[in-house]
């Protein structure tokens, strides 16, 4: 709009000038001039000299808006490959997200468990079910030890369900989760039985960890991505990246049901999972904004919002999806 404003008023510039210096003989040499030029020479100086400044600043001036309209037109040009490397960004950007949420989602369908009399499989956003079943079986047990506080005895539920038994019966995993106790206990004491398993017999020696660890250390590699994925050149602000990002951890959230979840939350509050919580996964783009808060239990992530975030309830209310009756 502006370019086309300024072409079309260099152009009435320049033809009223040039019209002015055609009509100047036919001006100046009427009888109702005071100055007589009778003698063509003089007609011709004259004409020349008054019209001489007129024609060599409208050269300059054309000269000048041809540089500026070039100026304007590369600037546009300029403007549009931005736009175009933008667009690209964006698009390498999502297609690169779009076919890890593909590997996500087939790691979903691909985790399964059978049953305690093997006659039926857990498949799927199922087992998740069944996870925080067996999970909240464990807490029983593991809510009975007096000297733990209600955080030390939920890690403990997550770890035996994590681990199994060889929790207790590994040196290594023994040596090096007891530091998390304080020497409140030892995890060489049994306490937790096979009745709290809810499947296969064998989960209860080794422990749900080989199948949660593949699914947790990639739905991890997805955020990392996302928030780690640097936007180049001047065309993003910080809150526009703050929102691609945002809407990004948004649709992996939207993947996952309320039981993955709760299980997520359980995840990263012990040493397992705490880069969730150290790198602000979890606060940040509010992954657990769907967990359905009278369905949790132990240190709930109400616990953890409010002792550890310091959330006030409508900070609270903003990062959980529920009535603020469960406050």
């Amino acid at each position: 709009m502006i370019k086309d404003k300024l072409i079309t008023t260099t152009l009435i510039i320049a033809g009223l000038i040039l019209i002015f210096a055609a009509f100047a003989p036919f001006i100046f040499t009427r009888t109702i001039s005071p100055i007589k030029f009778d003698d063509t020479g003089q007609i011709g100086d004259t004409i020349g000299g008054i019209t001489a400044p007129f024609i060599a600043g409208l050269g300059c001036f054309l000269t000048f808006m041809a540089f500026y309209i070039q100026y304007r037109a590369n600037k546009l040009q300029i403007e549009n490959i931005n736009l175009i490397n933008k667009k690209d960004q964006i698009n390498a950007y999502e297609n690169k997200l779009f076919s890890m949420f593909e590997i996500h989602r087939k790691n979903v369908d691909d985790i399964s468990i059978k049953s305690l009399d093997q006659k039926r499989i857990y498949k799927g956003q199922e087992f998740f079910q069944k996870m925080i079943i067996n999970l909240q079986n464990i807490f029983e047990m593991t809510n009975s030890i007096d000297k733990l506080d209600l955080k030390q005895k939920t890690i403990l539920a997550y770890l035996h369900l994590f681990y199994g038994k060889s929790l207790e019966e590994n040196n290594n995993l023994r040596k090096y989760y007891n530091q998390f106790f304080y020497g409140k206990m030892d995890l060489s004491q049994g306490f937790i039985s096979y009745k709290a398993w809810y499947f296969d017999k064998r989960y209860y020696d080794y422990g749900y960890g080989m199948l949660l660890s593949r699914y947790f250390r990639y739905q991890y590699q997805v955020i990392k991505y996302i928030d780690e994925y640097e936007f180049y050149g001047d065309d993003y602000n910080e809150e526009e990246i703050k929102n691609i990002k945002y809407n990004s951890a948004k649709q992996l959230r939207a993947q996952l049901t309320n039981d993955e979840q709760l299980l997520l939350y359980y995840n990263a509050i012990t040493p397992l999972g705490k880069s969730w919580i150290d790198n602000n996964y979890i606060k940040n783009y509010k992954l657990i904004k769907n967990i359905i808060l009278p369905q949790s239990f132990g240190y709930t992530p109400l616990n953890w919002v409010n002792e550890e975030l310091n959330f006030s309830n409508q900070e609270i209310n903003k990062f959980f999806e529920f009535n603020d009756k469960f406050i």
